[in-house]
């Protein structure tokens, strides 16, 4: 069971679904046409969190990284060395 965004009508580019829903495990639980991409990662993100599902193991460095360093979010569980080194090489001079 894990949430995935779907867009719809990709017409104008993924970046321009004519709609967006987050499904779980086959239910619509976010339905929107006003919804855009960058309102529909947070909320794939809150449905981890909201439902108390747990990372897949092969995306859970990718979905720990977006957690901690794209939405700042708070975690008492530390950060894999591969995720806090993608972050120090993203963020170096």
């Amino acid at each position: 069971m894990q949430p995935c965004i779907m867009l719809h009508d990709c017409q104008d580019g993924v970046l321009h679904p004519s709609s967006i829903t987050i499904s779980l495990d086959g239910v619509d639980v976010v339905i929107g046409d006003d919804l855009d991409i960058t309102l529909a990662f947070p909320c794939l993100m809150a449905c981890y969190f909201v439902y108390g599902i747990q990372y897949p193991r092969k995306l859970r460095n990718t979905l720990i990284f977006l957690e901690r360093f794209l939405f700042a979010l708070p975690s008492a569980e530390k950060v894999p060395y591969m995720v806090q080194r993608a972050a120090n090489m993203l963020c170096s001079k």
